[in-house]
């Protein structure tokens, strides 16, 4: 586990998974946690799941001070975790593969999206389907052998935005300007009922991951 460089009020954690105790971790989890878990058909994914939020749970007992099976979470109108006590801080996770990141904001509502770097035969049809005009021709002035990996950036960019605002897919990801630039952005999206303005912030975890992390303004 180690702290990511992150621009904003976030504080950002990057775990591997694999490396860890499934013992420990299951020892760590709720039941419910562990019964979700079991929903997974292979044994390395229902371990990488455990050790995700096993991971969560050390950070925020780190940060507030207690142990990790006391901590009790709810779920916003979408379905976004949140701690119970509405006064604890916000955080949000995010795990692909056998990497996750973990979020914490003493602040604003966090979003934080992964996705390991692989090579997508599809980029071009998903690119259409998430990306604005102005994403889109973005996209296609990379050069072809970047192009996977500039539309995961993109998608984490927007990921993490719609994970902050807790929305799930009720907004379409097309219909919001995120940028595959990993510079800041501010980022104002129409949520049901109210705009919703939010920074983003890509990650640099190196050439096998790419990651965003976003916080509402």
């Amino acid at each position: 586990m180690r702290a990511v460089h992150c621009q904003g009020p976030a504080q950002v954690w990057w775990v591997s998974l694999d490396g860890r105790n499934p013992a420990a971790d299951g020892s760590a989890v709720s039941l419910d946690e562990q019964q979700r878990a079991c929903s997974f058909v292979f044994d390395l994914d229902r371990q990488r799941h455990v050790a995700s939020h096993a991971a969560l749970r050390e950070i925020l007992a780190r940060h507030l001070g207690c142990e990790p099976v006391s901590l009790r979470f709810a779920a916003g109108p979408h379905g976004k975790p949140r701690l119970a006590d509405p006064t604890r801080p916000h955080f949000n996770l995010s795990h692909s593969q056998g990497g996750a990141l973990i979020a914490l904001s003493a602040g604003p509502e966090v979003g934080v999206d992964l996705e390991a770097a692989r090579d997508l035969d599809d980029a071009a049809v998903l690119a259409a389907r998430v990306f604005t005009p102005a994403e889109q021709e973005e996209w296609l002035r990379t050069p072809q052998p970047l192009q996977s990996r500039a539309f995961l950036s993109g998608w984490t960019r927007k990921e993490a935005c719609l994970k902050a605002i807790g929305s799930g897919l009720s907004v379409e990801p097309a219909t919001f300007e995120a940028g595959l630039d990993p510079c800041n952005r501010m980022v104002r999206m129409g949520t049901p009922g109210w705009p919703a303005h939010v920074e983003v912030h890509s990650l640099d975890l190196g050439p096998d991951w790419l990651g965003a992390v976003a916080w509402v303004r």
